[in-house]
């Protein structure tokens, strides 16, 4: 199994270089792909978490795990440039 060392530590390599993609897993099993409105829906920072789940970045593409009825992270949780815009959560993954 390949590994890449990053400053957070060592992680499975990527099979491919998009980063649109998120998560990696083996077993389908594990996921079940949903068509709900929760997934479209673009938050503010702070916003109560409607749903558990990892959240993606809209300008940046940085994941975070947040837990119902947590607030999201703030808008100065990363830095952004001009062109990136203010810190949007999206859900990508939704937990139980």
């Amino acid at each position: 199994m390949a590994y890449a060392t990053s400053s957070l530590g060592k992680h499975i390599s990527r099979k491919n270089n998009n980063p649109k993609t998120m998560a990696q897993y083996k077993y389908n099993s594990n996921l079940e792909q949903n068509q709900h409105q929760a997934f479209d829906q673009v938050l503010h920072p702070g916003t109560p978490t409607p749903y558990s789940g990892i959240y993606r970045c809209e300008g940046c593409g940085v994941n975070e795990v947040s837990t119902h009825t947590h607030p999201l992270p703030p808008q100065n949780h990363h830095q952004h440039t001009a062109q990136q815009g203010a810190v949007r959560w999206k859900l990508i993954v939704a937990t139980h």
